[in-house]
């Protein structure tokens, strides 16, 4: 697959990896509906957040077809399979993801359909809103998916 320039700081290739299994991830070929879904994510949501931060924003896990989703855990409803999900980072201080995640969840829910933080992962978990109005906010403190903090979203 030919790599491309989405916006000014992301390229395709940055949304077909996986930090667990990149071997899998080497194989991904996505469709042009997977394309626009990427896309879609890195004007609405990444973009954004690299602007506004100015720091580089990492995607640790982007699409993925059936084998890597099932590979890494993945839920078999997983935003992930059809692009429309992706887990980032940065690589800085801490307090640069609990940040980031504020700014997401104060500023940017009427684009984002998934929000969750997993600060025992250094990772935030987004979906653009494609899929409708169906949203959740999340911080998941820790492996057990018991523990775990809501928030209620308006719209």
């Amino acid at each position: 697959m030919k790599d491309f320039k989405l916006t000014d700081h992301f390229w395709l290739h940055e949304f077909l990896v996986s930090r667990d299994h990149p071997e899998l991830a080497e194989s991904l070929n996505p469709t042009e509906y997977h394309i626009r879904n990427i896309y879609i994510q890195c004007a609405y949501i990444w973009q954004p957040v690299r602007d506004r931060l100015d720091v580089p924003i990492i995607i640790g896990s982007g699409y993925r077809d059936p084998a890597l989703n099932t590979a890494v855990g993945g839920s078999p409803n997983s935003l992930h399979m059809d692009a429309s999900a992706s887990d980032a980072f940065v690589i800085a201080h801490p307090n640069i993801m609990r940040g980031m995640f504020i700014m997401m969840r104060d500023e940017m829910m009427d684009r984002i359909s998934q929000l969750i933080w997993y600060p025992y992962k250094n990772m935030i978990h987004a979906a653009s809103l494609v899929h409708g109005a169906w949203r959740c906010c999340q911080i998941r403190h820790e492996a057990n998916p018991l523990t775990w903090e809501h928030f209620d979203i308006e719209g």
